[in-house]
């Protein structure tokens, strides 16, 4: 229905997030600038905090399409694990 009365041809809302449909607020380009900012210079761990829901995974993965030409990345989902599997998920990331 929403489709119609605002003219989109696809889903925004998925299940997952798309950084197609990504609205740049200023907090959003600040938080996307700083993580951007924190790479650039060589920071070895860089955190984004907010509430649920407020576009930190898109962001993330905006970023990632950003370097995929220049860097390798993983994207960790799974962080209820001890030291020994955090391990075994980022070598097989990599």
């Amino acid at each position: 229905m929403f489709l119609e009365f605002y003219g989109l041809k696809e889903q925004p809302f998925g299940v997952t997030p798309d950084p197609r449909f990504i609205c740049p607020s200023r907090t959003h380009s600040k938080a996307f600038n700083s993580l951007s900012c924190g790479i650039e210079a060589g920071c070895g761990f860089l955190a984004l905090i907010a509430k649920p829901g407020m576009g930190k995974t898109t962001l993330v993965f905006q970023l990632l399409k950003q370097l995929e030409q220049t860097s390798r990345a993983i994207f960790l989902f799974q962080t209820q694990c001890d030291s020994r599997e955090l391990l075994r998920y980022l070598l097989s990331g990599l």
